[in-house]
């Protein structure tokens, strides 16, 4: 009965990261859609987050590979990840460039 639980609370936390994860780009762009009236500011934005997740991808990848504890390593991760989107939020009065770097 345990490792059926361990698969219920593994799909949860599976599904809740994709999720987030899938959504952020949508809102990136709409984001700067939303703020310069202008969609080249918004694809900017997703174009960062699409680099910093190809260029990081493979390294968060092999760090968790070989972390003892991969689950709080993803954990502290996505944590990491929502800061930076709150961030690049918070960075809507500053030059798009400066969020795209943040992105």
């Amino acid at each position: 009965m345990r490792s059926r639980y361990r698969l219920a609370v593994y799909l949860t936390g599976a599904t809740v990261a994709r999720t987030g994860d899938e959504l952020s780009g949508p809102a990136l762009l709409l984001l700067g859609l939303s703020v310069d009236g202008s969609a080249a500011t918004g694809s900017a934005l997703l174009a960062g987050l699409t680099i910093s997740a190809a260029a990081g991808g493979p390294l968060l990848g092999a760090l968790l590979d070989r972390s003892p504890r991969p689950g709080r390593l993803l954990a502290w991760a996505l944590l990491a990840y929502a800061g930076g989107l709150g961030a690049v939020l918070a960075l809507v009065e500053v030059p798009a460039a400066i969020a795209v770097a943040v992105a």
